[in-house]
């Protein structure tokens, strides 16, 4: 190889790598998950989008007491992130996974649980899977035991509707929570 040919070759590899690595993400400040905009990087931004569930030990704590404390009549609520993480301990334990619940169809049922881990709540967000690697973000908060969240507008689903639900607290560690319906 020619000394040009290097070094265009070593140029755009660089380039290419500063682009799919997640660093122009991270310099940049976007925050941009529901498409593929700029590419994330999951070890330079996942704890600040919530892409990719970076467990604790209140949301350990969490899963723990649904496991050993929780009605196991009632269905479990939660985003993305935390379904995965139950998820994952309910299956070691032979529980059906048919307890879970998307978070934006928590109204819907009778009783339910709804877990909202650290992230969820350090960020007053929670997250859903549109598709392989993305991730919407709806707001939500709680104030007098009542959650306001934020959902697709089901006859709409350019607008975002928010619904309330009353909930009480259940179980607390750290800043992670879980509420029932």
């Amino acid at each position: 190889m020619t000394k040009p040919t290097i070094w265009v070759t070593t140029s755009l590899l660089i380039i290419y790598f500063i682009f799919t690595s997640g660093c122009v993400y991270w310099v940049t400040g976007c925050q941009e998950t529901e498409k593929f905009i700029t590419p994330y990087s999951y070890a330079l931004s996942g704890k600040e989008t919530g892409i990719v569930g970076v467990t604790t030990k209140a949301d350990m704590d969490c899963v723990k007491w649904l496991l050993e404390e929780s009605d196991k009549t009632i269905e479990i609520a939660g985003d993305t992130n935390v379904i995965f993480l139950v998820g994952g301990y309910f299956e070691s334990y032979y529980i059906d996974e048919d307890r879970f619940v998307p978070i934006e169809s928590f109204d819907k049922e009778d009783r339910c649980y709804l877990f909202l881990n650290e992230w969820n709540m350090e960020h007053g967000k929670y997250l859903l899977s549109s598709d392989v690697g993305l991730r919407e973000q709806y707001k939500f908060w709680i104030g007098n035991g009542i959650i306001f969240y934020e959902c697709f507008n089901s006859k709409n689903i350019e607008r975002v509707e928010v619904r309330s639900i009353p909930i009480t607290e259940v179980y607390r560690s750290g800043n992670a929570r879980i509420y029932e319906k």
